[in-house]
């Protein structure tokens, strides 16, 4: 005997089919979003994961996963993807040092004279002294 079909309970105001509609029919939205809004929009009307699967084109899981993500976030927020899991990703050296100086260089650091030491660099950049350091390999 076949288990029985799980449905999941939906209420969509009318401002939320509106801007659902809105936005699948959309071309200018990122197409994962589209796509969702289309899936949230045929479950409304079908209840039915691997109905709506077959005729957006994606499996039954994908749809099934989209509508419980509405369930919990809400309709709207369930659009947009979620963070990508890991460790955020590194500012380099140089970006850090685009970020201390958005003045010009004498202004920034007060120096009268247009230059700029790497110890003051480092200080405002906030790298640590060993990464500023020439290697010292090539010294005699």
């Amino acid at each position: 005997m076949a288990a029985r079909r799980r449905v999941v309970e939906s209420a969509f105001s009318d401002e939320e089919v509106a801007e659902l509609a809105r936005l699948a029919r959309s071309r200018t939205e990122p197409a994962s979003r589209v796509e969702r809004a289309r899936m949230l929009l045929a479950y409304r009307e079908v209840l039915s994961f691997y109905a709506v699967g077959r005729d957006i084109g994606v499996t039954h899981q994908t749809v099934e996963r989209c509508v419980r993500r509405a369930e919990r976030l809400g309709v709207l927020a369930a659009l947009d993807d979620s963070p990508r899991p890991g460790r955020e990703p590194m500012k380099r050296g140089c970006e850090q040092f685009a970020n201390c100086y958005p003045a010009p260089r004498s202004q920034a650091f007060g120096e009268t004279r247009g230059r700029i030491s790497h110890r003051r660099l480092r200080e405002r950049s906030g790298l640590a002294q060993s990464c500023g350091q020439p290697l010292g390999i090539f010294r005699s």
